[in-house]
């Protein structure tokens, strides 16, 4: 039986179980067991069906049983368990994927794998406490260790199901406080792999109680694994009681500590979500940039003894000007901006430093990053104590990026390398005495520990060369709330505003508009009115114009002299061609501000819209009088004064804006203005060069239809238009 046979036969096993199907689910599955002979499974299969039938028996005859339901979800979970080994099976035979090809080679126990490490561990040990300065030795010793620490996340990734004598191996593992911290964390992160594979409900019991754990590393990597399994099994687990218990129990008994993290890996997971549009809009719009001014900022600098390094440019108020004139001063602000927000921006910078050999072992992808291992060893010199201090030290890169730092720090010259760890010396004695002045909270550091892990999920889930063989839980909106014994923890209205808050920032409008319908429910009387008009601003985004509006008058009633409130309703109503309306809310947004400029301009547009030029014209007047300096109103008022019949003054402003900047329409607009005037020739060169701005026949002659009514009213005839057109087509 082929790969695809067996994966399309579990499909429809896995939708037969989670629509309650079972007898054609027991077919299933025993036709499976039979074409590929897995005998072993037949009687298991035989004897959970017997289980079944016997439960339709006492049903039937009216026993009453408050088991019943409890029992049925037990025989369903055994039928996935016996569909995950039936696969294995097949695939374990014949697969190529990394998860056949590591179990065929794992060693076959638990146990002497660990005590291998452990052996390993103890030499290792002895030889630094020893101070020997012979460093092949110590090499050796630490790749020894390490090769240990992998084979244990290999067979555990890779060991379905977990026996209990291996979860008793595993637990006193991680209870051992002499053993450092990141071996425990490759363990919960081989868990992880372990269970997004196949499940098993024991794993996942396994990860939320480490939550206890009094190591934080592990406590939230912990966490973290849970919710993301939780997420993908969410079938499976609302239908666990062991999980809600222990769910029940952490809530309570942790109180609003496990709350709190909850929710935080919620947000976090939520924003990982555009890591990977942050790092495109890096990539598109930030690096080409910085590369097409480089050279203008090189030339313009390059005879100045006074710049010697970046930090001077920036300090010079030409180079600043450089910058706000490209436009890159906004971006570059924009971005800093989203770097302390704390969202991964350094996803493109590294994805290039994933080819490393390192990378090709799993465990690698998921082990915190430690000066002592083999890596940084080989990678840094002994004297590069300051390197390895400022990279241990970095916030905003997660371990998997720093390992990728020190093995490109390989290739750096050894002079440079110097000068670098010069640098990060004062740098880190810099950092050093901020952090005396800045204690960090237990909440800041647990959130800093889930957004490090969750970035190595995500560096895996993307950059692994293998990631197509993985479940990719970033593809996923991972919705933590579709969780049932983690939904009522998220179920609040703080939480739920601050992801809507992020939702709506980050243009996710559907998905924000879903968690304020949720808050309007949970608050009902009490409701924050803020919330209301963030929903309304969500429906303008996705032009539910109808919905904006009665959002955006709800709060009205609440705040009816909101300006930002006004105008957006005026703006809704602008979208559904209703000016009388839009102008009624323009003209109580200038009773409130009666010099805000975008204010002025809209009255102008809803009064021109509605056909009241000589009006608009006023309008467009006021705002030309208090903003001259910017032009805002020039085109406005060409445009009335041409339709105005007033050429002379018309002319005088088309002159004004076609010396700044034209855009198409304005050389359109001015060959009406000398069409109207009936100076033929001087109409044809200014329609010449709209065509050619525009760049496509098809979108001059679109927009010229569209004024032909305008032409009428000034007497031009239709035979006239006609042959206009057709002398431009023969001329251009």
């Amino acid at each position: 039986m082929s790969n695809i046979d067996i994966n399309s036969i579990r499909n429809r096993i896995d939708s037969l179980l989670d629509s309650h199907s079972l007898h054609d689910a027991f077919a299933e599955l025993r036709n499976a067991i039979d074409l590929s002979a897995a005998w072993e499974l037949a009687d298991e299969l035989s004897a959970i069906e017997t289980s079944y039938k016997y439960l339709i028996g006492y049903f039937i005859a009216g026993s009453a049983d408050d088991r019943r339901e409890q029992i049925r979800a037990e025989i369903i979970n055994s039928l996935h368990s016996l569909t995950d080994r039936l696969t294995i099976h097949i695939e374990g035979k014949t697969s190529g994927t990394q998860y056949y090809l590591t179990r065929r080679f794992s060693p076959s126990s638990l146990e002497s794998i660990v005590a291998t490490y452990r052996k390993r561990k103890s030499e290792l040990d002895l030889f630094v406490e020893a101070g020997s300065a012979d460093t092949d030795t110590l090499r050796n010793l630490t790749v020894a260790t390490e090769s240990a620490e992998a084979s244990i996340f290999d067979y555990v990734w890779t060991r379905f199901p977990l026996s209990a004598a291996d979860a008793q191996q595993l637990e006193d593992l991680l209870a051992d406080s002499t053993l450092p911290s990141h071996i425990k964390v490759l363990v919960v992160a081989a868990l992880h792999q372990s269970v997004m594979q196949f499940y098993q409900e024991s794993i996942v019991a396994m990860l939320l109680s480490l939550y206890a754990s009094p190591c934080d590393e592990v406590s939230i990597a912990a966490l973290c694994c849970a919710l993301i399994a939780m997420h993908k099994y969410a079938g499976r687990v609302a239908a666990s009681e062991r999980i809600a218990q222990i769910v029940a129990s952490l809530s309570d008994g942790s109180g609003s500590n496990f709350n709190r993290d909850v929710a935080t890996i919620y947000f976090l997971l939520t924003r990982s979500r555009d890591t990977e549009r942050l790092s495109k809009r890096m990539h598109e719009e930030l690096l080409p940039e910085l590369k097409r001014i480089s050279p203008t900022i090189i030339n313009k600098f390059k005879d100045s003894q006074s710049v010697r390094d970046i930090t001077d440019l920036e300090a010079n108020p030409e180079w600043r000007d450089l910058l706000e004139s490209s436009g890159l001063q906004k971006k570059i602000e924009e971005f800093n901006e989203i770097q302390l927000s704390g969202a991964d921006v350094f996803m493109t910078t590294f994805s290039r430093l994933k080819s490393f050999p390192f990378f090709s072992r799993l465990a690698n992808w998921f082990l915190p990053f430690h000066t002592s291992h083999s890596t940084v060893l080989s990678s840094l010199e002994p004297g590069d104590t300051a390197v390895k201090e400022m990279i241990l030290a970095l916030p905003f890169l997660c371990d998997s990026d720093k390992y990728s730092f020190c093995l490109s720090m390989a290739s750096v010259p050894e002079a440079q390398r110097r000068m670098m760890s010069s640098q990060f010396a004062q740098q880190n004695s810099m950092l050093k005495e901020m952090g005396r002045n800045l204690p960090k909270s237990r909440e800041k550091t647990h959130e800093e520990i889930a957004n490090r892990f969750i970035q190595n999920l995500f560096r895996f889930a993307k950059l692994n060369r293998h990631h197509t063989e993985f479940y990719d839980p970033f593809s996923t909106s991972l919705n933590l709330r579709s969780i049932a014994p983690i939904a009522p923890i998220l179920d609040n209205a703080d939480t739920l505003g601050i992801i809507a808050d992020y939702f709506m920032k980050n243009e996710h409008y559907e998905e924000a508009i879903e968690c304020f319908d949720r808050i309007m429910e949970i608050e009902r009387d009490t409701v924050d009115a803020s919330f209301i008009q963030k929903r309304g601003f969500c429906h303008q985004c996705m032009k539910h114009y109808h919905e904006a509006i009665d959002d955006y008058r709800k709060f009205d009633l609440f705040s009816p002299d909101n300006l930002w409130n006004i105008t957006h309703t005026a703006a809704c109503y602008r979208a559904l061609r209703l000016n009388d309306q839009a102008l009624e809310c323009y003209r109580r947004a200038e009773a409130i501000a009666p010099e805000n400029l975008a204010v002025c301009l809209n009255i102008g547009h809803c009064l021109l819209d509605l056909g009241k030029t000589a009006e608009a014209l006023k309008a467009y007047y006021k705002v030309d009088y208090l903003d001259s300096a910017k032009h805002r109103a020039l085109r406005p008022i060409a445009w009335c004064t041409f339709l105005l019949g007033n050429f002379e003054q018309s002319l005088n402003y088309y002159e004004k804006v076609l010396a700044d900047n034209p855009s198409p329409h304005d050389y359109l607009n001015m060959g009406h203005l000398h069409l109207s005037r009936r100076d033929f020739a001087t109409a044809t060169g200014y329609y010449r060069q709209s065509l050619s701005a525009f760049g496509s026949k098809d979108d001059f002659m679109h927009a010229f239809t569209a004024d032909a009514s305008y032409l009428h009213d000034k007497g031009i005839t239709a035979m006239e238009t006609d042959l206009l057109l057709d002398h431009l087509a023969y001329s251009s």
